[in-house]
This record gives C-alpha cells, sequence and structure tokens, in this order.
C-alpha cells in the first residue's frame, strides 16, 4: 500500500523518465534528450510512496526444502 504523488520537480521527472526508457528501449537513447525537450511539459510522472508491503511465503515442506 502507499500513496500516490504527482511528481512536479522537473529534474525527477527526467531522471524517472530516463531510468525507464534506458530499461525499455536501450537502443533510442540517442533520441532521449530530443524527446525530453519536446515532450516533458505535457507529461505527468507519478510516483508511490510505499507505505506497507505485504507478501504471501510460499509453504515449505516439513524438512524445510
Amino acid at each position: 500500500m502507499g500513496k500516490v504523488k504527482l511528481v512536479e520537480d522537473e529534474e525527477e521527472k527526467i531522471k524517472a523518465m530516463k531510468l525507464i526508457c534506458e530499461k525499455y528501449t536501450p537502443t533510442k537513447m540517442d533520441y532521449f534528450n530530443m524527446a525530453i525537450k519536446a515532450g516533458l511539459k505535457r507529461t505527468n510522472v507519478y510516483g508511490i510512496e510505499i507505505e506497507e508491503i505485504k507478501a504471501k511465503r510460499k509453504k515449505f515442506y516439513t524438512h524445510g526444502e
């Protein structure tokens, strides 16, 4: 669970978008600065402030495997 917040700091937005682009479009990074310049003002970036993490654990056999 967590709270969603709009990222308004321009440097933080660029950093987040660069990380995403490096992961999913690494061969297109030559165009990143041009794309940021053209679309940053029209792009919203949201961050999630994690408050709580819940998970399920797989049941182990009696021998701990």
